[in-house]
């Protein structure tokens, strides 16, 4: 995970590019009636920022791929096997290797019909936009 670029510094840095780019075009546009603005050439960096500022759709991660830290508190798809259905579910993992619910302190086991196929951490808290 250290390779990948985090959502918040890749919105950072295609801002500042916008911003950039912006002042260019206006530098240029005080001399020359008719700009060559290379970027846009690009895709349209704002339509960029804002699909990126979306949350992400897929961070499941299958439980076959890896486990959470224990006591973490995780979003987690369960399979009802007899309601033959899936549903989302916030748990955590206890030392046992067993997941646990934290409204209600269910067991999603096997046993039980319940199998955790994937999860996925917590996303960050809502923050206001001050702008």
């Amino acid at each position: 995970m250290n390779d990948l670029i985090r959502r918040e510094n890749a919105i950072d840095a295609i801002e500042r590019i916008y911003d950039q780019c912006e002042e260019i075009e206006a530098h240029f546009a005080e001399d020359d009636p008719e700009p060559r603005t290379g970027y846009k050439m690009f895709p349209d960096y704002l339509t960029v920022i804002g699909y990126l500022k979306q949350p992400a759709a897929d961070n499941w991660i299958p439980v076959t791929e890896r486990l959470p830290e224990e006591a973490r508190e995780v979003l987690v798809t369960v399979r009802d096997a007899a309601e033959s259905t899936t549903f989302v579910e916030l748990a955590y993992l206890c030392h046992l290797g067993i997941f646990i619910t934290t409204n209600d302190m269910t067991y999603l086991w096997s046993e039980d019909g319940y199998e955790v196929i994937a999860w996925q951490p917590l996303p960050d808290p809502y923050k206001e936009d001050n702008k």
